[in-house]
């Protein structure tokens, strides 16, 4: 099971791109020691590759070994990093030789710019780019 939760702790496939959202995945193991990873894929509608991450990223080696159970997986992106667009997510159990055990279908998403800086700047367009974090600039008078 796949959801998509907002900063209100409600499950949404429309969500203020200004504010974090977490993918949550609940799933079963059914044989023990079977080694694998599980991947999460954000895309463009495109296909455009935005963001692939696995649970595996922090430690150093490519799989973990899943014993018998029940298991529950939380994911936090933090808030005004994309831009306001349509998104596709996938989900992937697989082995680390390319194995695939589980392929979710992928189901779209929206982040919505609620009048942000990115909104409405370029001429009354949403600015173009999937990145759109809000910098700091830091600008001085020189002499040169």
């Amino acid at each position: 099971e796949v959801e998509i939760i907002n900063n209100n702790n409600q499950s949404t496939t429309s969500l203020d791109r200004m504010n974090s959202f977490t993918i949550n995945i609940k799933y079963d193991v059914r044989e023990n020691g079977i080694k694998c990873f599980f991947s999460i894929l954000i895309d463009k509608l495109d296909g455009t590759a935005i963001c692939h991450t696995r649970d595996t990223d922090s430690i150093s080696e490519n799989d973990i070994p899943r014993l018998i159970g029940k298991y529950y997986t939380k994911i936090t992106f933090p808030g005004g990093l994309l831009n306001a667009g349509h998104y596709k997510l996938r989900v992937l159990a697989a082995e680390f030789n390319g194995e695939s055990y589980d392929h979710l279908n992928p189901c779209t998403f929206e982040l919505l710019d609620l009048g942000t800086f990115a909104s409405g700047s370029q001429y009354g367009r949403q600015r173009p780019g999937v990145l759109a974090p809000l910098l700091n600039w830091k600008t001085i008078e020189t002499n040169i």
